[in-house]
C-alpha cells in the first residue's frame, strides 16, 4: 500500500490477464461508438424493451475482472459485482484517458456514499450488475424536469437515477454502456453502465487524478459540495492505506 500523502492512493489496480485485455479493446470501441452520442440518441425506452426481449443479454465486461473481485469482495466490505464494475471502469478509463489517472477506489468510494453500491433502501445489486428494483431519488431542493420522464420516468421533476445519483441531464451527456454489445442503451440502474458513465464524467475535467488538486477538481465535477468531496477522499483512501 502506498503511504498516506493526503488524497486517496488508489493505484492497486488489478493485474491485466489476457482476458481482460481482450475486454478492454471491446470496451475501447464502445467508448469511441459513443464518445459523441447522448445517451437520448440511442433508441426509445419501448425500442430497448423490445429488443432485450428479442434477445439474451450480452456478458459483462466487467466480469473479466472477477478473479480479483473475488479476492478484495471481503476485504474491502464490497459486493464482488461492485467490485468489478469499478475495476473495470477504471481499467477502461487507464487505457483511453491515461493522463487522467482514475483508480476505482474512487468510483468506489462515490458508490459506497451515494448508496452503498445499490442496496439502501431494499434494493439489491444483481449478480448481472443491475440494481433492483428502479433505483430513484428526488433530489433537494426539487429539480425542475427537463426530460419529460424519458430518463428517469417522472414528467413532474428530474430525479436522481441509479446507485450513483445521475440526474436526468448529466446522464444524457456522460451515459455510455459498459456492455460488448454496442448497441444496448445505456442503462443507469446497471452499474457496469453507472460506473463507466461516472469515469467517463470524472476524467472529464481534464485533470490528472494523481494529484490533490486534481483529484479534487474531477471529484467536484460530480459534487461541488465540499463535505461529500471529504467524505470520498476519506472512503477512498480505507481501501487503499
Amino acid at each position: 500500500m502506498t503511504k498516506s500523502t493526503g488524497r486517496p492512493s488508489y493505484r492497486e489496480i488489478p493485474r491485466r490477464p489476457r482476458a481482460v485485455l481482450r475486454g478492454v479493446t471491446v470496451a475501447l470501441a464502445i467508448l469511441v461508438l459513443l464518445s459523441g452520442c447522448s445517451a437520448r440518441l440511442t433508441r426509445s425506452p419501448d425500442a430497448a424493451a423490445s429488443s432485450a426481449a428479442a434477445k439474451p443479454s450480452a456478458p459483462r465486461a466487467a466480469a473479466a475482472m472477477a478473479k480479483w473481485a473475488t479476492i478484495h469482495s471481503g476485504p474491502y466490505l464490497t459486493p464482488t459485482t461492485a467490485l468489478e464494475s469499478y475495476s473495470w471502469a477504471a481499467l477502461v478509463m487507464g487505457k483511453n484517458a491515461p493522463r487522467c489517472q482514475l483508480g476505482w477506489a474512487t468510483l468506489a468510494a462515490i458508490g459506497r456514499l451515494t448508496s452503498d453500491h445499490g442496496t439502501t433502501r431494499g434494493h439489491r445489486l444483481g449478480d448481472d450488475a443491475v440494481v433492483r428494483p428502479t433505483f430513484r431519488e428526488a433530489q433537494k431542493p426539487a429539480a425542475k424536469d427537463t426530460d419529460g420522464g424519458f430518463y428517469d420516468g417522472d414528467r413532474s421533476a428530474d430525479l436522481l437515477m441509479g446507485p450513483l445519483l445521475f440526474s436526468p441531464t448529466v446522464w444524457e451527456q456522460w451515459a455510455i454502456t459498459a456492455s460488448s454489445d454496442t448497441n444496448a442503451p445505456p442503462n443507469p440502474d446497471n452499474l457496469d453502465d453507472a460506473a463507466l458513465t461516472l469515469a467517463r464524467l470524472l476524467c472529464g475535467a481534464g485533470a490528472d487524478m494523481s494529484t490533490p488538486e486534481g483529484w479534487q477538481k474531477a471529484v467536484s465535477s460530480y459534487n461541488q459540495d465540499p463535505k461529500f468531496i471529504e467524505a470520498v477522499n476519506v472512503q477512498a483512501k480505507s481501501f487503499t492505506d
